[in-house]
């Protein structure tokens, strides 16, 4: 689901705010020819990172519109809701 939603293009104005995403790393994410390529080179930066970045993420998606998959990465939301 989270390779069908999301669009690193969409995010690289927010990415490029982040202390974590240098430009050179933004440019070789959107640098990718499809959609899902952009969006598993994204995933595969972040998941290489600390959670930190993975933090940082999340906000970056909230900021960017996309909440639901914001929800799904949030380890608060995450560990909440396993909690029920």
């Amino acid at each position: 689901m989270l390779i069908s939603k999301l669009e690193p293009l969409k995010l690289a104005s927010f990415l490029s705010s982040s202390a974590y995403f240098s430009q050179s790393e933004i440019d070789r994410i959107n640098a990718a020819s499809s959609r899902s390529e952009r969006a598993l080179n994204l995933l595969s930066f972040i998941e290489r990172g600390d959670s930190e970045i993975v933090k940082d993420f999340v906000s970056v998606l909230t900021h960017a519109g996309f909440n639901d998959l914001a929800k799904l990465l949030d380890p608060i939301y995450f560990h909440n809701k396993a909690g029920k």
